[in-house]
């Protein structure tokens, strides 16, 4: 009904009075020399919000998300200068490539959501990092042609994305 987080709510009496007070010994425990640091989602798929109460006792730093154009420029010169060692035929598949991870990561962070059932759905930018980790992980001669690099992808995106997925009906968007 008031949105009381019973471990939040013995932090906040901490940070507001310094300790608690003990019914059964009838004296105030004071903790001391004590910092807290803490970091946080947004709320939603799970996660409660956080009282303003508890909030205002820390500096608040918040990290805006990449756009589209950042993750497709920073992903653009990882995979270009993967290919670099490939033939020139590979090339011409750096951006394609990155366009559809970026659209999956999209994808799978908007319609995957937490639920209880399926707490595990938490999509972040490691996740599109692990595409491309696993695919520069491969050698130009273990690529003998354009669709073998493909089918590299597809693999990765599925091992990263699809591994998690618990439903059939979520596998088959993907």
């Amino acid at each position: 009904e008031y949105g009381a987080q019973p471990p939040i709510e013995l932090l906040r009496q901490w940070m507001d009075h310094g300790g608690w007070f003990d019914t059964k010994a009838n004296v105030f425990k004071q903790l001391q020399d004590i910092q807290f640091i803490a970091a946080m989602g947004p709320p939603g798929g799970g996660r409660n919000a956080v009282t303003a109460r508890f909030i205002r006792h820390f500096n608040v730093l918040s990290v805006v998300p990449f756009g589209q154009e950042s993750l497709t420029r920073i992903f653009t010169q990882i995979i270009t200068s993967f290919l670099g060692g490939f033939d020139a035929q590979f090339k011409a598949l750096g951006a394609p490539i990155v366009a559809a991870s970026i659209n999956i990561y999209r994808i799978a962070m908007s319609e995957l959501l937490p639920t209880p059932t399926k707490s595990h759905y938490v999509f972040n930018l490691r996740d599109l990092v692990r595409i491309f980790q696993g695919m520069c992980r491969t050698k130009p001669e273990l690529v003998p042609e354009p669709i073998v690099l493909t089918r590299l992808w597809v693999h990765e995106a599925q091992r990263v994305f699809q591994d998690r997925l618990v439903t059939r009906e979520d596998e088959a968007w993907l």
